[in-house]
């Protein structure tokens, strides 16, 4: 799929959100060999993710692939966290929960999220991902 299809500009922003940093090392990688070059930042801690765009004056578009089970707060509670940041606005955040298990159930409570454009599988499949970003709907793979 071509990168220029999707939902990207050059102002959009990639965060892998995983409190395994061997997982982070390696999405970063298949995002760098699809030939993404967004400005892509890794994170393993919610509350960094968190800190860093309560920090910010404007706001990006931002593409967030976070793990949903992730110790202190998982990837439901962050995305509770992060819509009630006074800036927030569903479309600047696309929000992808990555899971090793994805779960039915998780699935049903992910499309109550309006930032949650889908729940990928682990590890990440690029393509999936490039091909909900250009439909911008929610589905698991």
């Amino acid at each position: 799929m071509e990168i220029e299809n999707t939902a990207m500009t050059d102002r959009t922003r990639i965060i892998l959100l995983d409190d395994n940093e061997w997982e982070l090392f390696l999405h970063h990688e298949l995002l760098l060999l699809y030939g993404i070059r967004f400005e892509i930042e890794t994170y393993t801690s919610p509350t960094q993710v968190i800190d860093m765009l309560k920090g910010k004056n404007e706001m990006n578009d931002y593409i967030i692939l976070c793990d949903l089970h992730m110790p202190g707060m998982n990837g439901f509670e962050f995305i509770d966290q992060v819509s009630k940041l006074p800036y927030y606005h569903k479309n600047k955040i696309s929000i992808f929960l990555l899971s090793a298990t994805v779960d039915y159930d998780e699935i049903r409570k992910a499309k109550t999220y309006e930032c949650v454009n889908g729940v990928l599988s682990k590890p990440l499949n690029v393509d999936a991902l490039l091909s909900q970003l250009s439909g911008k709907k929610l589905a698991s793979v």
